[in-house]
């Protein structure tokens, strides 16, 4: 039963009904807990204060926190008033995890990432924290706090938190064990959470030990949900311009649906014949959209993405060889250009994904040399698709990060994909399944206490 409230797959009157019709069915003859549940809400009687009476006797494995801060109602979303909002402290949970060895991590872990980044930081070696534990990395996810972002007025709502949390990393690190090391998230979420200007600043920053490096931007959204989206799209009209939708040019003309059950029918056969897992189960003309009402970008998940970028580059290869715009001059450059920037990327990519955390010089150097290749190569399809009057291949802000990233592992040796967010999200979506199981009243603080339960059993999330 406990099970079912903490996934969020029961209410606390449900298993209050369902208590005391265990107790009635075996006539007391059922252990305390199960009296107890029974007798919430005074048998009942009191809905209101079920889930109150549960939890007390439950006893939640870590304390809840209350703050009150800003917010937007949640019934007209335009007028403010105020939130009690719950919250776990993070030196309390640290010590929960590690008595209860939920969390296990070996001494040689911790001495070879402050080795490794001594040897390509000019930070870590002066760092206060050296040889302790650091926070981040590949660590499980553990929420602090859940809000509905619908009602959050960002810094305004979010900053008398984050002074609290940023107090209670301090004494982690007063404790001589844990430093706070890596902040990650998407660059839209760490524009508008660290504010990056003057004032007002994030409270986080006065996390003993704190740098601007710890500020880490997600190799996914900037590449998966970003660069390889606009380069799909791209290769997607490019294909239109190929017939490649079409047996010959002569044949009729399909419209963008039929294109897009094609282009997935095609695919899936691909991929089932590599034996490559993917959640691609059909394409919509939806998927398809304009940025700025002209360039193409192909919108999928961030995995689904990675997979057709090797899926395109697998048909421009075969018209490449095919010569299939040999009559058309410009095309054949953009179909030829097209096909080895697609090349260079899925380079990147593989070998980022086949490098350790912790690279090697000529590991870094493939890596750099793939993205230098890739874009360069755009550069030069920019070029040749305006000579062609065609708007494709557009060029965004997150190319430019996609250098940096770059940049990065070229100075710390320390592989992006270590903290770029595939399971960040993967936790998001089973934390709104929960969200989604519980009543809307007192969401927060019902999301936090089923987790605990999850937590206190060690079932996590």
């Amino acid at each position: 039963m406990l099970a079912t409230l903490g996934r969020g797959a029961t209410s606390v009157a449900e298993m209050q009904k369902a208590a005391a019709a265990m107790v009635k069915e075996s006539r007391g003859n059922c252990s305390s807990a199960t009296k107890m549940m029974a007798r919430a809400g005074t048998s009942g009687k009191h809905p209101n204060n079920i889930e109150r009476d549960i939890m007390r006797h439950l006893g939640l494995p870590l304390p809840i926190h209350w703050i009150t801060v800003p917010v937007l109602s949640a019934r007209d979303r335009k007028t403010r008033s105020e939130l009690r909002l719950p919250y776990l402290m993070p030196h309390e949970l640290v010590h929960y995890l590690h008595e209860t060895q939920q969390v296990q991590i070996m001494q040689e872990s911790v001495n070879e990432f402050w080795a490794h980044a001594a040897q390509h930081t000019d930070w870590a070696a002066h760092h206060e924290g050296f040889g302790t534990m650091p926070l981040g990395g590949l660590q499980m996810r553990y929420p602090l706090m859940n809000l509905r972002e619908f009602i959050c007025l960002g810094p305004e709502t979010l900053n008398p938190v984050m002074e609290v949390l940023s107090w209670s990393f301090g004494q982690l690190a007063a404790g001589g064990r844990h430093y706070l090391i890596e902040m990650r998230g998407d660059w839209k979420w760490q524009k508008a959470f660290f504010c990056l200007k003057p004032r007002p600043a994030n409270p986080l920053i006065l996390v003993p030990g704190f740098r601007p490096e710890f500020i880490r931007i997600c190799a996914m959204h900037t590449l998966h949900l970003g660069v390889l989206q606009l380069l799909n799209g791209s290769i997607f009209t490019l294909l239109e311009d190929l017939c490649w939708f079409r047996a010959d040019d002569a044949g009729p003309s399909i419209k963008l649906p039929e294109k897009m059950i094609l282009l997935c029918s095609r695919f899936k056969s691909w991929a089932s014949a590599n034996q490559l897992k993917h959640s691609q189960a059909t394409m919509t003309s939806g998927m398809l959209g304009f940025e700025g009402g002209a360039y193409p970008s192909l919108n999928l998940k961030a995995w689904n993405s990675r997979l057709f970028v090797v899926f395109f580059e697998v048909v421009l290869k075969e018209l490449v060889a095919r010569d299939t715009a040999a009559g058309n001059e410009l095309l054949c450059k953009e179909l030829k250009l097209a096909s080895a920037a697609t090349t260079a990327m899925c380079a990147f990519l593989a070998g980022m994904e086949a490098s350790p955390r912790y690279m090697s010089d000529e590991q870094c150097r493939y890596l750099h040399e793939s993205m230098q290749s890739f874009l360069e190569l755009y550069e030069v399809l920019i070029a040749t698709s305006l000579a062609r009057g065609t708007a494709r291949w557009k060029a965004v802000p997150k190319h430019h990060l996609a250098w940096h990233l770059v940049e990065e592992m070229d100075r710390s040796h320390y592989n992006v994909r270590f903290y770029h967010s595939f399971i960040d999200e993967d936790y998001i979506g089973q934390w709104k399944l929960l969200a989604q199981s519980v009543p809307r009243d007192l969401l927060e603080y019902r999301c936090l206490t089923r987790y605990l339960l999850r937590l206190g059993t060690k079932g996590g999330i």
